[in-house]
């Protein structure tokens, strides 16, 4: 039994055979009639025909021959092997970013695993809002891909965090101004001291 390979080989010497003969036969159609090749030509063309018709299974024409050829190398093709029989690199690439995916989802829950056992202590508790901070500058805005984007309700509670930080360190800087303005004796807060 045949490999494909020399199943290959094979149609390819059957069409080039038809080629051949295709050629022949319009080299016979354009010369004119007194330039034809002579009767023993003929004869010989004839024998080739009927021999290289012989050669050709049964009711396979050329177009059925490349529509094979193609229909294989399609099936080869989604087998995902090459010649070699190892994978392609469309198979190896799904492979890898399966593997990434895989990859960011354990990430993923590590950072939030840190992040519940930190927040036990005072100092947990600063470490796991500088974590989700930097999960919310690099994983969800900048998209870096090896940081995990925090879930919407998470986004929720680092924001309210912030801003409620934000308001306290607000506060102790004019505390802080105001104190600073009162021991210097400001001309500001003479002026506030004489109307009321």
């Amino acid at each position: 039994m045949p490999t494909d390979f020399e199943k290959a080989k094979q149609e390819q010497e059957i069409k080039r055979k038809l080629w051949r003969q295709q050629q022949k036969a319009r080299m016979q159609r354009h010369l004119p009639g007194g330039l034809s090749t002579n009767n023993q030509n003929k004869k010989e063309i004839e024998e080739k025909e009927v021999e290289d018709n012989e050669e050709f299974p049964s009711g396979m024409s050329f177009e059925a021959i490349t529509a094979r050829l193609r229909k294989q190398k399609l099936e080869k093709l989604r087998k995902g092997e090459n010649k070699k029989g190892k994978m392609s690199k469309i198979a190896e690439a799904k492979k890898k970013v399966e593997d990434v995916k895989e990859a960011a989802k354990n990430l993923k829950n590590i950072y939030r695993i840190i992040n519940g056992v930190s927040a036990v202590s005072l100092a947990g508790l600063i470490i796991t809002f500088l974590v989700m901070n930097a999960q919310l500058i690099l994983g969800n805005w900048l998209k870096v891909k090896l940081v995990p984007e925090l879930s919407f309700p998470e986004i929720l509670i680092i924001i309210f965090i912030d801003f409620m930080i934000f308001i306290a360190l607000l506060i102790l800087f004019l505390l802080i101004c105001f104190i600073i303005a009162i021991i210097m004796q400001h001309p500001v807060i003479k002026i506030i001291k004489m109307v009321t």
